[in-house]
């Protein structure tokens, strides 16, 4: 390889290190560690880990709701970590955290109202089938 191609990588390699230095310092896992006793992970990225990387740091899942409940998918990879059906039921929630999105933030009543709303004006019903 050339000199120019190992200096490039190099590059690469430290700015790398610097990225990851830093999420460690933004991320404070320490607040919930006595919170979360098991945690999610995509096998895809697990069986995929690179050397020097917790399943934390390498992860890209998104979360978010749907219809019937919660889901977090593996961005990495476009699959299905766990989705969990509320099977109609709503439960208490802390969104205290997703900051002001123009008033207060909806609970999970409101949520899963919206939702239902949703559903009802997008699907077609195929009567007698």
């Amino acid at each position: 390889m050339s000199k120019k191609v190992v200096d490039l990588q190099k590059a690469r390699e430290q700015k790398q290190e610097r990225t990851k230095k830093q999420v460690q310092k933004e991320q404070p896992e320490d607040n919930y560690k006595e919170l979360i006793f098991q945690y999610l992970h995509c096998k895809n990225c697990l069986e995929e880990l690179p050397d020097g990387y917790s399943p934390a740091e390498y992860s890209r899942l998104a979360v978010g709701m749907t219809k019937p409940g919660l889901q977090v998918v593996c961005m990495r990879h476009g699959v299905n970590v766990c989705h969990i059906d509320f099977e109609g039921n709503t439960h208490p929630a802390d969104m205290s955290e997703l900051g002001d999105m123009g008033g207060t933030c909806p609970t999970a009543e409101e949520v899963v109202k919206q939702f239902n709303k949703k559903g009802d004006d997008d699907e077609t019903h195929d009567e007698g089938a």
